[in-house]
């Protein structure tokens, strides 16, 4: 059997099942639906209102529809860049770089949803993006055309991560069909590199981009 950070190397993504086991995935599940809730229940009343900042609690999608037009999503959540830090390490030896973490991304996508074909910004050169969990007939694809130019479907469950070049290996999902699905995703750059994206520029892990 090959070696992830083999296969890795050849094909400029590799997919891990049960990377994230449960019952932890389940917890990070539980809470990007208390998240998400918190935050729809927040913009609902007239005093959460004034005190909403969507770089601090979340914002409701704003690429006109390209990642998910009722997606709810969270950029630098302490859970997650928690998960970013201490998946480094697996993330390393999956492969076979050394890496600096740049950000976490958490996005709860909802019935009618899709990502168009893209590739990632410059703090994105090694992406992985794990399934937390949903409420469909079926699981959602994600799909990503390889260096060979071949469109190659990645079905994941709850717990399983898709690793990628991200800037490298164009990559979208088509609409969504089911209720919600909870995806996370965590970025990394390669060490060596002169301007490496470290924290994704911030001061801190867990802080918006732009204050």
């Amino acid at each position: 059997m090959i070696e992830s950070h083999q296969f890795f190397k050849e094909h400029s993504y590799v997919v891990l099942e049960n990377f994230i086991p449960h019952p932890l995935v389940d917890f990070f599940y539980e809470y990007s639906l208390l998240l998400s809730q918190r935050l729809a229940y927040k913009t609902s009343t007239k005093s959460g209102i004034e005190n909403y900042s969507d770089k601090w609690d979340g914002d409701f999608d704003d690429t006109n529809g390209q990642f998910g037009s009722n997606a709810i999503n969270f950029y630098g959540d302490p859970l997650m860049e928690t998960l970013l830090i201490k998946s480094l390490y697996d993330i390393e030896n999956h492969t076979g770089l050394e890496l600096v973490p740049t950000y976490a991304f958490l996005r709860l996508y909802q019935n009618g949803d899709s990502m168009v074909k893209h590739d990632d910004r410059d703090s994105c050169e090694i992406s992985a993006t794990a399934c937390l969990g949903y409420v469909s007939e079926k699981p959602w694809s994600i799909w990503l055309t390889d260096k060979n130019n071949n469109d190659i479907e990645v079905t994941q469950k709850p717990g399983d991560i898709l690793i990628y070049k991200g800037c490298e290996l164009p990559h979208w999902r088509n609409v969504f069909s089911g209720q919600h699905h909870s995806q996370t995703f965590i970025h990394y750059n390669p060490k060596d590199n002169i301007n490496n994206n470290y924290k994704d520029g911030r001061p801190f892990f867990a802080v918006p981009k732009k204050i």
